[in-house]
């Protein structure tokens, strides 16, 4: 929808008489036919998907207009006037979208989406000024599957869930034997999944040091004294080599805040860009109360200062064929090793997604001197 209100002119047509044979042949450009494939299936389907949710304006204009004009899902144009009935509707979708009233509605939309992310940025960087290391776990609380119906979740209403994530927040707040020094929540409803709610936990890493027992003991709060029984959780620090931006993470550690920062707390936020869930009465995102900052921080100063986010350089993800680029060979033949990938900075963690395409310096295990590395391989010169 955003390509097709910046473009002009015709998007379909029909083809001339001596390729009739070749129906249907409508619309040459690949937006034409990418428009035709949201258009056959239609959102009835996804409606019925999030039945308490939002969309982006962009896809409630490309709904409204798709209705008046009543375009029935499995649509297919075969005359001419099928196309001028599809050219008419492109027109007015890009009426409607270059007006102020709806550029006044898509912004407040996307304010709204700005204003949470940028909240949970703001409580990121204050609790980096106070702490410093902070131990990150991220974890889904949800219900457990129908026993007859595995592909969905048990029935619980809107209120049940609310009073359960309460439940949850408070016992976090107050009884919980780990403290945590800041949260995050997020309230979401799927058919697949039903009811649940991702939460992003924040601890001192300076008191508490292992995070898969402090989420392990969260979980079984959850699973048997909140929902007796009802619900489920899932750890994702079980998966740290997905999400790099959990676990023990140190105020110079530049690779886990990008990760941090890029990856995990917009995870909570930026679903509501294109599908926002809409309650008549509570939230459906929250976060603990930023922190003040002392004007004058009492012990001794950090001895290193704080990690620049903004000139870190992510790295690159190795594809899976070979590559085509080749060191120069200077004498002797090419040899190809195994070895562990080269950091591009000394402060980036090893694996298997980080890789260099320059001349080796500090050398680490398995690389001598005078080899290269280049797409997760070596070769010996």
């Amino acid at each position: 929808m955003r390509k097709l209100t910046s473009t002009q002119g015709q998007l379909f047509h029909w083809p001339p008489k001596r390729r009739r044979e070749a129906l249907p042949r409508h619309g040459v450009a690949r937006l034409a036919q990418e428009f035709l494939a949201i258009v056959r299936p239609g959102l009835w389907s996804i409606r019925q998907a999030f039945p308490h949710h939002q969309f982006h304006p962009l896809v409630s204009l490309f709904e409204k207009h798709m209705e008046a004009r009543s375009f029935t899902p499995h649509f297919q144009p075969v005359c001419q006037d099928d196309v001028d009935r599809l050219n008419a509707c492109v027109k007015a979708m890009r009426d409607e979208a270059r007006s102020t009233a709806f550029r006044v509605r898509r912004d407040k939309h996307h304010k709204l989406v700005r204003s949470n992310t940028t909240g949970l940025l703001e409580l990121i960087d204050r609790l980096f000024l106070l702490h410093s290391q902070l131990l990150v776990i991220r974890m889904d609380i949800s219900y457990c599957r129908h026993s007859l119906e595995p592909w969905r979740a048990l029935s619980v209403t809107k209120e049940e869930a609310v009073n359960h994530r309460d439940q949850m927040i408070r016992y976090l707040k107050r009884k919980c034997p780990f403290r945590p020094v800041g949260y995050a929540w997020k309230l979401e409803f799927t058919q697949g999944t039903g009811w649940h709610t991702h939460l992003l936990l924040f601890f001192d890493a300076n008191q508490h040091q292992q995070d898969l027992p402090i989420a392990t003991h969260i979980g079984r709060h959850w699973n048997d004294v909140i929902t007796r029984g009802l619900g489920r959780h899932h750890i994702s620090n079980f998966e740290a080599h997905q999400y790099r931006g959990v676990g023990k993470i140190h105020y110079t550690d530049v690779a886990k805040l990008w990760a941090l920062r890029t990856l995990v707390a917009p995870y909570l936020t930026k679903v509501d860009y294109y599908v926002r869930m809409v309650l008549s009465k509570g939230r459906t995102f929250g976060r603990s109360e930023l922190p003040d900052i002392p004007e004058t921080k009492r012990g001794r100063p950090r001895a290193l200062p704080s990690a620049r986010v903004a000139d870190y350089v992510p790295p690159i993800p190795i594809s899976n064929t070979k590559t085509k680029e080749r060191p120069p060979m200077k004498r002797g033949r090419l040899v190809d090793t195994k070895a562990s990938v080269v950091p591009l900075r000394p402060s980036m963690p090893r694996s298997s997604t980080e890789v260099s395409c320059r001349p080796v310096r500090s050398y680490p295990r398995g690389l001598g001197n005078g080899q290269w590395m280049s797409a997760g391989k070596s070769w010996k010169l």
